[in-house]
């Protein structure tokens, strides 16, 4: 009977933990793609001057 019980809890342990991955695994690959469809915004790529010193993009504001 003690054997039965120890078996049973384990089982449902075990149940309990695969289930739990499952719906974290399901959460997170949801999660990820709603993130890849997101727009990304255009950034600009930085340029320099012959000298070395960058130049700010045109739209700027000090």
């Amino acid at each position: 009977m003690v054997v039965e019980k120890k078996g049973r809890r384990l089982t449902l342990l075990v149940a309990g933990a695969v289930s739990s991955a499952v719906a974290i695994t399901a959460v997170f690959a949801q999660f990820e793609s709603n993130h890849a469809n997101a727009p990304t915004s255009k950034r600009y790529l930085p340029e320099y001057t012959a000298s070395g010193d960058l130049i700010l993009p045109k739209d700027f504001n000090e």
